[in-house]
């Protein structure tokens, strides 16, 4: 049984599209030194699409590049409200929909842990050790962290969020993620369009069962930190 490793990203809705590109990149050399036959899958969920160049960069170092075209009700978050709020849904969006598709097709079955990045971090083999040696069977998260003080709050994000620099799972919690996404979304749609605010880490704190989360405290200390390379 192996790891999968998926990493979210949305290089084209950075204002700076090479260093979101070598953000992405910067993460999948690093999955690289701890997993060098891992299977890494992008999913890019950019409001406008990936330029051939950008394909051929990232497919060079991943197994998979799933596009997730945005729906209508995306689109109308950001030319009525902003790119910020449109991302986070998007973000969302596009898991529900990744994952439902791996669900669908059972393409985890030789899987055990799935982990996933932000892009633009890091994983060293202590933090990977620490996800592949738990046998909870439970979703992993760092503790999670209030809000009130956090640049989203001044949009109504107050509350617990979980960080999701790194966060992972046991593929048989696939069943439980999936809905808790879909859930998210609306979630994350009702918020927004009701001039507050909402992400992937508030969403996934209010949606997955508390009892069904295993707490590793250190779990994201690292995941930025440059010399994350052991």
């Amino acid at each position: 049984m192996s790891t999968a490793f998926i990493i979210p990203c949305a290089i084209n809705n950075s204002r700076d599209t090479e260093l979101a590109l070598n953000q992405v990149l910067h993460t999948l050399q690093s999955i690289h030194r701890v997993a060098p036959r891992a299977n890494i899958a992008l999913v890019e969920y950019s409001l406008k699409p990936l330029q051939a160049e950008q394909k051929n960069s990232l497919l060079e170092a991943s197994s998979l590049l799933a596009e997730y075209q945005q729906t209508q009700r995306i689109q109308e978050i950001e030319s009525q409200y902003d790119m910020l709020r449109a991302d986070a849904v998007s973000a969302i969006a596009s898991l529900a929909w990744f994952f439902g598709l791996c669900q669908r097709d059972n393409l985890f079955h030789h899987t055990k842990d799935i982990v996933i990045l932000q892009a633009g971090a890091s994983i060293d083999r202590t933090t990977l050790n620490s996800i592949e040696d738990n046998d909870s069977g439970k979703f992993i998260f760092s503790p999670p962290e209030n809000t009130h003080h956090d640049a989203q709050a001044a949009l109504g994000s107050t509350g617990m969020r979980f960080n999701t620099a790194i966060w992972s799972l046991p593929a048989e919690q696939l069943n439980n993620l999936v809905p808790a996404l879909w859930q998210s979304l609306e979630h994350a749609f009702d918020r927004i369009q009701s001039g507050s605010y909402s992400d992937l880490g508030l969403a996934l704190y209010k949606y997955i069962d508390s009892s069904e989360i295993f707490y590793i405290k250190n779990l994201c200390q690292h995941a930025f930190t440059p010399s994350n390379s052991n």
